[in-house]
């Protein structure tokens, strides 16, 4: 602290004390510049993204075959990732400049005594500068506190990085499954307008009622609503694709037939810790807590104000030190430091509850996919071939007169809720493979610093 104290007017120094001092801390001051919202430099950048990513132009739209390319494309276009890795970097930059000395203090007075001695100017002028010297260690900690909260904010990005391929890979089931039914329902109703043109040829010809006809064209009706039905659940999972992988209309998905995994994942107590994306967006969070206790303990230790101190009185001058120290007797930060113990055991509590509400999912998935894969293959190795074997029959035993359009629409119906049905197991299979992949990723969450930087 320097402080200046003169019985005759001294005004050199108080000049520089009182104009000089602020305009040099106001040197290291940043300036604000405005930064308008812009829908044009938006669907420019946006553009300029989607090509660069896509790959693709307006005369050769890409095609995506595999789930694969999908979600890669979604981890560089989705916009709610993109916003939650901004969201991030808000903790990267405090981490950034977090832990920093407190400003010093510049201050200037003038006085006038009402009774002044003879001879005496009756003027007083001082100047002061403090410095704030942490030796509670206070600000390390708040360094430390800041990398804390940015790993979390970093994992929580990975978690929605995982959940977003998660919510691709379920999507690109139900493009499957739509795409499915959408031909299966094709395919029927080309037979069912042909059974209806026979059936009319039949009544034509006196061989059957005219109402057992009109019957056949209201089925043939009934199935090209059916098909105009299928063919608009295919285009809503299609914009589905597009709306969580950010691509543009120029990318198609034409998904390659590849069989579906039908193995629940091995996984253990210590894998689950590792990898779940709940279980370590929760101890991220608890690291986080403990740093925020640590800093509220650090915080009852108090500070040093510390400076030179300057006098000049009487035409003498005088220079000495001035230091100023809180005694932590009656407040203590103890009312924060109890609100943060308390806060760290809420979130150990958390992490243990995702750690049993994570176990109890796995093991309820690990079960489910074993199920749903028995399902499909029943499914495929007796209902689909006993459904085509029947309705060959019926189309033999038509052939020689012995069975009508009835009995054949009947097998159609029978071939054609059996391949709906495949499509539907094979969709559930996958969503179950999808979650639980999700709950276990395939590599745990990256703790290298380069690994991390690239999320920033």
């Amino acid at each position: 602290m320097i402080h200046v104290t003169r019985r005759r007017p001294h005004w050199v120094l108080v000049v520089i004390g009182m104009l000089a001092g602020p305009p040099l801390g106001l040197l290291g001051c940043v300036s604000y510049e405005k930064k308008p919202l812009s829908l044009t430099e938006f669907a420019e950048r946006q553009q300029k993204q989607q090509l660069a990513a896509e790959g693709s132009t307006a005369a050769e739209p890409r095609r995506i075959v595999e789930c694969a390319e999908a979600e890669k494309l979604a981890l560089l276009l989705n916009p709610a990732l993109q916003s939650a890795r901004l969201e991030a970097g808000v903790a990267t930059a405090t981490a950034s400049e977090a832990g920093r000395w407190l400003d010093p203090r510049i201050g200037a007075d003038a006085l006038r005594v009402i009774d002044p001695e003879p001879g005496d100017s009756g003027r007083l002028y001082g100047a002061s500068l403090t410095f704030t010297i942490p030796i509670s260690g206070r600000f390390a900690v708040e360094k430390s506190g800041a990398k804390a909260a940015q790993r979390a904010a970093l994992v929580r990005v990975w978690a929605a990085e995982q959940a977003l391929v998660r919510d691709v890979r379920v999507a690109w089931a139900g493009l499957i499954a739509a795409r499915d039914s959408a031909v299966a329902a094709q395919e029927y109703r080309d037979e069912a307008v042909a059974l209806a043109a026979q059936a009319e040829r039949l009544a034509a010809a006196g061989e059957i009622a005219p109402s057992e006809a009109a019957a056949y064209r209201m089925a043939a009706i009934q199935h090209e609503l059916v098909r105009k039905e299928r063919e608009a659940s295919l285009m809503n999972a299609e914009r589905e694709m597009l709306r969580l992988t950010g691509v543009s209309s120029r990318v198609t998905f034409e998904p390659s037939e590849s069989a579906p995994a039908t193995e629940a994942t091995a996984w253990s107590m210590d894998s689950l810790v590792q990898r779940n994306p709940s279980v370590l967006v929760a101890e991220a969070e608890y690291a986080v807590a403990e740093e925020q206790l640590r800093l509220a303990i650090r915080e009852q230790y108090p500070d040093v104000e510390l400076g030179p101190l300057y006098e000049r009185e009487g035409g003498k001058n005088r220079l000495g030190l001035g230091f100023s120290l809180p005694i932590p007797i009656l407040n203590g930060n103890r009312q924060a430091i109890a609100e943060r113990k308390a806060e760290r055991e809420v979130a150990r509590s958390r992490w243990e509850e995702e750690i049993v509400d994570s176990a109890s999912q796995v093991a309820a998935l690990s079960q489910r996919v074993e199920v749903l894969a028995e399902r499909l293959r029943t499914i495929r190795g007796e209902l689909l071939p006993f459904a085509r074997k029947r309705l060959e029959e019926t189309r033999s035993l038509q052939g020689m007169d012995e069975a009508g359009p009835l009995l054949v629409l009947d097998a159609l119906e029978g071939l054609e809720d059996a391949r709906i049905a495949e499509a539907e197991a094979r969709r559930e299979l996958e969503e179950a493979v999808a979650a639980l992949r999700h709950a276990l990723p395939d590599e745990p969450y990256p703790t290298t610093s380069e690994t991390e930087a690239s999320r920033k």
